[in-house]
């Protein structure tokens, strides 16, 4: 029998697929196990109903010496991505000189390419930790301005001459469902 080196380039092809073949099912399944922990952290957070868009770096690859004006990184979120909230991840762009030419792709989390998925896995207590503080930080502008909107309203209702009501005004025609 021939040694793998001189194996005609067929055979050895053929050899090389099937390892690849062995390699890949068990690639799939391991990512498809950390796909369903990713999916079993991103459900709880749906159920939070935040609504709020945080973002943490992953890694930046700097302007590089034979194009000093472009910058790009990898950054971990939480965002709401083609209409829907989830843990996501996204590549930035950024051209030095000018900042409105850059560019942003995002995917999320189950749809990133692996390798940015791999990396990302070290940082979801960051990530966790960025939402509490953008959350905390969210309630407590709506705090600040719940204590206002009452002067608001009635100042409205006022200038209205209307009866200060509980909810909205419904605009002109508007009718209740099921209501005839």
């Amino acid at each position: 029998m021939p040694s793998n080196d001189i194996a005609p380039p067929l055979e050895r092809a053929a050899d090389s697929y099937s390892e690849v073949s062995a390699v890949a099912k068990e690639l799939n399944w391991v990512s498809d196990e950390l796909g369903k922990i990713v999916a079993q952290l991103d459900e709880a957070l749906k159920k939070l109903n935040l609504g709020v868009t945080v973002w943490v770096k992953l890694s930046v690859r700097g302007p590089e010496p034979q194009n000093d004006l472009w910058d790009e990184s990898d950054e971990l979120g939480y965002a709401k991505i083609k209409g829907k909230w989830g843990i996501a991840i996204r590549t930035v762009g950024k051209d030095i000189q000018n900042p409105k030419h850059s560019s942003e792709e995002q995917w999320l989390f189950h749809d990133a390419p692996r390798a940015l998925r791999l990396v990302a896995i070290d940082r979801f207590a960051e990530l966790l930790n960025a939402l509490t503080a953008k959350a905390t930080k969210t309630k407590d502008e709506i705090q600040q301005r719940l204590s206002i909107a009452p002067a608001v309203a009635d100042a409205g209702t006022k200038a209205s001459g209307r009866i200060p009501l509980l909810g909205p005004t419904p605009p002109p025609g508007y009718k209740k469902e099921g209501a005839e």
